[in-house]
């Protein structure tokens, strides 16, 4: 009994001590291929290993890419799905294809090559199974990175939350600090100018922090400071809710006498009318001048007493002087606004 098997190949076949040249082989009576066919038998598998190792090394180089782009996350998780389901089609073709061409060649062959056939569908199955192992891994690593990803979303509303109450308590503690500078600040102008100072501008408006000093009467409770240090000096304004300020419009300022005695009796505050000096003035002359001075245009005019002459040729006379100068006795002077520091 013989068989008859397809070679891809020519080879010399031995059969029955005869040999011959072509594609067909010959099985011996007992089913089995001559042993001049087994080298092309050899060279098959060779071939099949081979490609089995490359679709391995393929399937390595892809399980490295996929870990690789994983591991970057460079690539959006739809992206690589794509790309694994585009794999999976090409690979299904691929193995589609190769079902297709195993088909062929299994109904070529004889019974002989239903080992090949048998090792091949393992394969193909080990390769499902390898592409189930696979997308188990991949979806895995999906559902790790989703986990990531919440847990990082939840690390940056966690910062984002930290750092707004720390920007509120920086913008609380900048407010304190402003205020406190403030503080500062106006604790500096109070010390170099006290409240109560009097200073003269050269302006008609007061500055701010100022009054005019023109006895006005101001609130108590809106001019705390300046009352705690005038009180009622200057007025009572209202007798309860307000107070007056010094009236120095118009006024030449006089230090206060404080005990020293150039001054006494006057009170802090007091205002003094104007006056002059108690003097008195002397007047020699001839009994018979008439005017002082020369001719008649003198200042005054003189009168005798009793109309007799002294024994040195003079006499005593009583002088009325004629009025003379403005409304006030002042010294030079320039007009500025006084004001007081509140």
């Amino acid at each position: 009994m013989c068989r008859t098997v397809n070679i891809t190949d020519e080879i010399i076949v031995v059969s029955n001590g005869e040999k011959d040249t072509g594609k067909m082989a010959m099985l011996g009576a007992e089913g089995k291929f001559h042993k001049s066919v087994i080298p092309v038998i050899d060279d098959l598998q060779e071939q099949i290993t081979k490609e089995v190792t490359e679709r391995t090394e393929a399937d390595k180089a892809l399980q490295n890419n996929v870990d690789a782009e994983t591991s970057a996350r460079t690539v959006s998780d739809q992206q690589l799905q794509d790309q694994i389901n585009k794999e999976d089609i090409e690979r299904t073709e691929g193995d589609k294809n190769l079902q297709t061409n195993i088909d062929a060649e299994a109904s070529a062959r004889t019974a002989a090559d239903k080992d090949l056939q048998d090792q091949l569908s393992r394969e193909v199955t080990e390769r499902t199974e390898g592409d189930k192992a696979l997308q188990v891994n991949i979806d895995a690593e999906i559902s790790a990175r989703t986990v990531v990803d919440q847990q990082l979303q939840d690390q940056i509303a966690a910062e984002i939350a930290a750092r707004t109450n720390g920007d509120q308590t920086e913008s609380s503690t900048r407010a304190s600090a402003v205020e406190g500078l403030q503080a500062q600040i106006d604790a500096l102008k109070s010390g170099c100018t006290p409240t109560g100072a009097v200073e003269y501008f050269a302006m008609t408006v007061a500055p701010q922090g100022w009054l005019k000093a023109d006895g006005s009467a101001v609130s108590r409770s809106q001019y705390d400071k300046l009352f705690a240090a005038v009180g009622t000096l200057f007025g009572a304004g209202d007798g309860s809710t307000t107070f007056n300020l010094p009236d120095l419009r118009g006024e030449f300022i006089r230090g206060f006498d404080d005990a020293r005695g150039i001054d006494s009796g006057r009170m802090m505050g007091s205002v003094q009318a104007d006056e002059n000096k108690t003097h008195s003035h002397k007047i020699e002359s001839n009994y018979n001048d008439y005017y002082a001075g020369t001719g008649n245009g003198g200042p005054f005019r003189l009168t005798g007493n009793d109309g007799t002459t002294t024994t040195d040729g003079h006499a005593d006379f009583f002088v009325n002087t004629e009025s003379a100068g403005g409304i006030e006795t002042r010294p030079r002077n320039v007009a500025l606004l006084a004001c007081i520091k509140y």
